[in-house]
């Protein structure tokens, strides 16, 4: 597991190099991860309505760093 803190494109090319992905997917994700450090925290309350989040400490948020794949 490695907090999701510290998660970088690094691990997006992990992933995509595990699952032997096409290199447009691969900078299509890291493109994403990138808007995605840049958004502000949610405060919504249709979001928040059942959670905490200021009461999260990020460092304990966790990725699974198996890649394997979940048959739903």
């Amino acid at each position: 597991m490695q907090a999701l803190s510290t998660i970088t494109t690094t691990h997006v090319d992990d992933i995509s190099a595990s699952k032997s992905e096409p290199d447009w997917l691969k900078q299509y994700r890291k493109n994403s991860f990138t808007i995605y450090q840049t958004l502000p925290p949610e405060v919504s309350p249709l979001y928040n309505k059942y959670t905490d989040a200021k009461r999260m400490d990020p460092a304990q948020v966790s990725l699974s760093v198996s890649f394997r794949e979940h048959n739903l």
